[in-house]
Formats: C-alpha cells, sequence, structure tokens
C-alpha cells in the first residue's frame, strides 16, 4: 500500500499542446478580426439612373380602368370586401410605385407613414383593418375604391 501519492511536476508535461493551443487562439482571434473588419457590409452608393419620362395620363387612365373593373366585380359579389381592400391597396401601391419610383408596393404600413406620401398613407391605413378580417358587404368597400381614384387622380 502507498503512504504518498508522487505527483509529477507540471515541467515533464510536453511543450507543444501549449504551444499549438496558443498559436490556435491567435489564428481564431485574427480571423474574427478579419471578419468583423473587411468581410463587413459596406455602404455602396448607387449610381441614381435616371427613370424614363412617365406618361402620367396614361398612366392615370390605366390604373383608374383596374378600380372601375374591381368596382364593377365588387358590385357583382364575384369577390369579397376583403380581397377587394387588397386589390385596392395593390393598385394605388402599383400606381404611385410606376409614378414616382419610390417602392411602395414593398412598404408596410410604418414605412409608408415615414415617407412624404400622405395621401397614400390615409387610404392604406384606412385600408389596413378590413383587408385583415372577414368583411362582409359594406358600403365602406366602395368609399375606399372611390379615395383610390381621388389619390390616382390628384396625382
Amino acid at each position: 500500500m502507498l503512504d504518498q501519492v508522487e505527483l509529477s511536476p507540471p515541467a515533464s508535461l510536453s511543450r507543444w499542446p501549449f504551444i499549438f493551443g496558443v498559436m490556435l487562439l491567435i489564428v481564431v482571434g485574427c480571423w474574427i478580426i478579419y471578419i468583423i473588419f473587411v468581410l463587413r457590409k459596406r455602404t455602396i452608393t448607387a449610381v441614381n439612373k435616371p427613370s424614363p419620362p412617365v406618361n402620367m395620363p396614361a398612366l392615370k387612365i390605366k390604373y383608374i380602368e383596374l378600380l372601375n373593373v374591381l368596382e364593377k366585380e365588387f358590385n357583382e359579389k364575384k369577390i369579397s370586401a376583403r380581397l377587394s381592400h387588397q386589390k385596392i391597396s395593390q393598385i394605388v401601391r402599383f400606381f404611385t410605385f410606376e409614378a414616382s419610383g419610390v417602392p411602395t408596393h414593398v412598404m408596410t404600413l410604418s414605412d409608408l407613414k415615414e415617407t412624404k406620401l400622405t395621401k397614400l398613407t390615409n387610404v392604406i391605413g384606412a385600408l389596413y383593418p378590413p383587408e385583415f378580417e372577414q368583411a362582409i358587404y359594406t358600403d365602406d368597400t366602395l368609399s375606399m375604391i372611390a379615395a383610390a381614384k381621388g389619390v390616382i387622380e390628384q396625382w
């Protein structure tokens, strides 16, 4: 039986694992610094290409006609009030996008509130609640179509 436990001094262990560990830490640290400072997103200044001139009267006629077709379908009860509100929103957003170049067709209501397009924001804001609930046939849909036509006509 052993009365004493004999421990090996640390100097008797090989130094290579320690050196390898330190080198590994240095390499990982350099890699992290490289990722943070070299590969980060840089601000890219886009070159604004002049947009082709928009034929505004033809554009207005196109989108008002789309609203007229939507109104006819709604009056014939081919589409629901909810779907008509969604289509009104799409039509007005795409008109604004084509007329101004502002990507309103992909903006949320809070994004629209940050723009200077107050009339569009008001119409879209009024459309939001009916778009997300099961609405029934109401005169509200017809007034929203009229409001959308007003935005297009006053552009």
